[in-house]
């Protein structure tokens, strides 16, 4: 049997999530500054000590999205 205090929990958690960028970038050129492409810059992880960037392109044709997220966690 193993046992984690709360301290080693924080430590096994991904300090980032590249594909809630993806919804966001996506979600930020339809509805809240809607355009056909944009670039953003998300930043997470710095709360807990384990910074992380991502940069995400969104476009938008017709009614398809691509979303292209690069970055370091």
């Amino acid at each position: 049997m193993m046992r984690l205090k709360a301290g080693n929990l924080l430590r096994l958690r991904d300090p980032f999530t590249g594909t809630a960028s993806g919804v966001m970038g996506a979600y930020y050129i339809s509805y809240i500054e809607a355009s056909n492409q944009a670039e953003i810059f998300i930043e997470q992880g710095n709360e807990i000590g384990r910074k992380g960037i991502a940069r995400v392109s969104v476009a938008k044709k017709n009614s398809l999205i691509n979303v292209n997220i690069s970055g370091k966690a």
